[in-house]
């Protein structure tokens, strides 16, 4: 399989703050 790259990580990582900061 492709190694998760760490640009995708951290577009992971901004959404999932993201929505913790929306709750």
């Amino acid at each position: 399989g492709k190694e998760i790259s760490k640009e995708t990580m951290r577009k992971a990582i901004a959404i999932a703050k993201a929505l913790e900061e929306n709750e």
